[in-house]
């Protein structure tokens, strides 16, 4: 499916996004988030209380905005550093496991779970059907990945009672940023009802998200279909 790659270091990589991380639509209560992460998967509501030992995200403009924004050797970057009361294998499960990452990844994942080994990205109703490779691949520790011409790279490590994932892009363009950053924001909070079990979250706007990414300053100017033609 894919071709042995040079690993090379674990952070040195150029992360390219395909397309724009943007908002799909909304039918009934059946969510969608950035290219495809669901957001909800039932007709109705949840009545059930976040599980513990998860630290809930807020909705709306009460966002707590974490994703941050770096150049790293000359690469824009955004970079997510979470941490969560849960064992850092029960994490490593959500974000390295074909499965659980179909819950919450904008595509569908389909993983040769090795260095070199493929993957298959479908589903996503803004992207065709693609392959990418693994291009690091340390069990319950880390991984990247390429996606199209993106890669991504997920730690995950124990701290202090529970687990830190640390998720980062290097971003094509700095003006991707805010726009990326809100993309992400949105999957990463479709992945923490993955790791509750409770798969109807409340789920996030984008739009707000990535204003108030912009309101901290960071970059735009990348084209968000539905958003900049409003401006």
């Amino acid at each position: 499916m894919s071709s042995p790659i040079d690993d090379g270091a674990a952070r040195a990589m150029l992360v390219r996004r395909r397309r724009p991380l943007i908002p799909s639509v909304v039918v009934g209560r059946r969510t969608a988030g950035l290219n495809g992460c669901i957001m909800a998967r039932s007709s109705a509501p949840s009545t059930r209380p976040p599980a513990r030992g998860v630290r809930t995200v807020m909705n709306s403009e009460a966002q707590n905005l974490d994703g941050t924004y770096e150049v790293i050797d000359d690469r824009p970057t955004i970079i997510f550093e979470r941490e969560y009361l849960v064992a850092p294998s029960q994490l490593w499960t959500t974000v390295a496991t074909a499965p659980a990452m179909s819950r919450w990844f904008p595509s569908r994942v389909q993983l040769n779970a090795h260095q070199g080994g493929g993957i298959v990205f479908t589903g996503d109703p803004h992207m065709e059907s693609s392959t990418g490779t693994v291009t690091n691949w340390e069990p319950e520790r880390h991984w990247s990945f390429t996606w199209g011409d993106s890669e991504i790279d997920i730690s995950v490590e124990p701290s202090g009672e529970g687990s830190k994932l640390t998720f980062i892009e290097f971003l094509e363009a700095e003006n991707t940023a805010a726009r990326n950053a809100a993309g992400w924001h949105v999957c990463l909070h479709a992945m923490q009802s993955v790791l509750t079990g409770d798969t109807m979250t409340t789920p996030l706007d984008w739009e707000p998200v990535y204003r108030g990414y912009a309101d901290k300053a960071l970059p735009t100017g990348a084209v968000v279909p539905g958003i900049n033609d409003r401006n």
